[in-house]
């Protein structure tokens, strides 16, 4: 094998490469907007609390961190800040942790 054939090879190896950094970039974005539809339909009737500077605080959740499903963001509703937090720190109005509940 010449080294041209090697060179061409090595190309289209590094073409195919990236185009499957791009499919798994483009697949977990999709799971998780997949994921995100469910959680907000699962918890849109629910109150969801978090612990948020040694208060609870009531929030909305957003959306989770994309490739990251145990993270999730949320709004605080008496602020309208955006957190990020682990899912298991969100509480419904009884203290149960929404995680579990699904």
């Amino acid at each position: 094998m010449d080294k041209h054939k090697v060179n061409q090879l090595f190309e289209e190896f590094c073409e195919a490469e990236r185009l499957a950094k791009e499919a798994k970039r483009r697949y977990l974005a999709a799971k998780a907007e997949l994921e995100t539809n469910s959680l907000k339909a699962s918890l849109s009737s629910k109150k969801l609390f978090v612990k948020l500077r040694g208060k609870l605080r009531e929030v909305e959740f957003i959306s989770s961190v994309e490739g990251d499903s145990l993270k999730w963001n949320v709004l605080n509703r008496e602020t309208g800040s955006k957190y990020q937090v682990w899912s298991w720190d969100v509480l419904d109005e009884n203290g149960n942790r929404v995680s579990s509940l699904k």
